[in-house]
């Protein structure tokens, strides 16, 4: 969906590794690497646990700047199946917010219960995503990058 963006601002598709585990090493890496330049970065979008069949994908922001938040809410609100939910702080977005970089983060409203249940688990299989959510957070993300 990227291929033709020539916008302002460069896009880093990043995986981190190991953000569930005490040492965070994906992330951890990161900072190593690149910890020097946090003040370049716009904002983080943190997709994760995403594309449960049941319920409907959220997003949540940390420390977005007055007019930003509601640029993005603007663009996200638009998609049946995203909705505004809670903020949650364990995943890969925290790094960035902890260094004073605005996040979006994206997840299953079911995130909770997944965590617990089928998250990191044998029960974490192929059939329970709804490729078309995929497509729905793939669609918003797009737009999001192309109106900032």
């Amino acid at each position: 969906m990227l291929a033709d963006y020539r916008g302002k601002y460069s896009v880093e598709i990043l995986a981190f590794n190991g953000e569930d585990h005490y040492s965070a090493a994906g992330e951890m890496d990161y900072l190593n690497r690149y910890g020097n330049e946090m003040s370049e970065i716009l904002a983080v979008i943190n997709i994760d646990d995403v594309g449960f069949k049941q319920g409907k994908s959220t997003y949540s922001f940390y420390e977005c700047r007055p007019g930003f938040e509601e640029l993005v809410e603007g663009v996200l609100g638009k998609y049946e199946g995203l909705k505004k939910g809670e903020q949650w702080y364990a995943g890969d977005h925290m790094v960035f917010v902890q260094n004073q970089v605005p996040a979006i983060a994206i997840t299953s409203e079911l995130m909770p219960e997944l965590l617990k249940t089928v998250t990191h688990t044998s029960a974490d299989t192929p059939d329970l995503v709804d490729c078309q959510k995929l497509v729905e957070i793939a669609s918003a993300i797009n737009e999001v990058i192309r109106i900032l």
